[in-house]
């Protein structure tokens, strides 16, 4: 999957051009039109669109003939998809992202919820208020490892608790790079794996603040 993430630090608030700030839009196709233009087509989660730019739904820049190549409909105006030329894409859009295919892919997880652990961590952010765990992974092939640390997004959390988020980290032992994050995920760079190697990875979860579920996971991805 890709999306664009637009500016903004609200959902609310929208640009000259009807695109939510600080919101994440699907990026369906593209095209490259009889007429020279390149155009994208987007999608709205939310399942409405206020994209009124060129090649929006009621733009002059289409013809019948372009919506065909396109297929573009008409008359279904706000139905989360629209389209939009690939300049105004670059322009309102603060950056892509893009997900990798895992199709091929194999995965595992380690998953623990309620955690009540008694093991302070080490980093000055967090020290004694910290549950610190080691996770050991081990690949049976030569390859690159995708390690992602999970915890609840903040969408999750009581409104009291949303602005009392603490610092979360995972990194490799006995390596200089730490990856913090204070909610929902934290992927850290591709790590190389020789056939048969065991490498700790070491989490440390900083719980205290009230009415947040001390949950975590991580995942590894090859």
């Amino acid at each position: 999957m890709m999306f664009l993430i637009t500016p903004g630090t609200s959902d609310a608030i929208t640009n000259s051009c009807g695109l939510s700030g600080n919101h994440a839009y699907v990026v369906l196709s593209a095209h490259t039109l009889s007429n020279g233009d390149r155009i994208v087509k987007m999608r709205n989660p939310w399942g409405n669109e206020r994209y009124h730019c060129d090649y929006s739904d009621a733009s002059d820049k289409w013809t019948d003939a372009l919506r065909r190549e396109a297929g573009a409909t008409l008359g279904e105006v706000n139905d989360g998809i629209f389209f939009m030329s690939i300049e105004d894409y670059f322009k309102q859009g603060l950056a892509s992202l893009i997900s990798f295919d895992t199709t091929d892919w194999f995965g595992d997880h380690f998953l623990m919820l309620d955690d009540d652990t008694v093991s302070p961590g080490s980093w000055s952010w967090c020290g004694e208020t910290c549950t610190r765990h080691k996770v050991q992974i081990t690949s049976a092939v030569a390859q690159s490892v995708y390690v992602t640390a999970y915890t609840w997004e903040k969408r999750s959390y009581p409104t009291e608790c949303q602005k009392k988020n603490k610092v979360h980290s995972i990194y490799k032992e006995n390596d200089t790079t730490v990856y913090t994050f204070k909610e929902g995920a934290r992927q850290m760079n591709a790590i190389t794996f020789e056939a048969g190697e065991t490498i700790n990875f070491i989490c440390e979860w900083d719980w205290a603040r009230e009415s947040v579920s001390p949950d975590w996971s991580v995942t590894a991805w090859g």
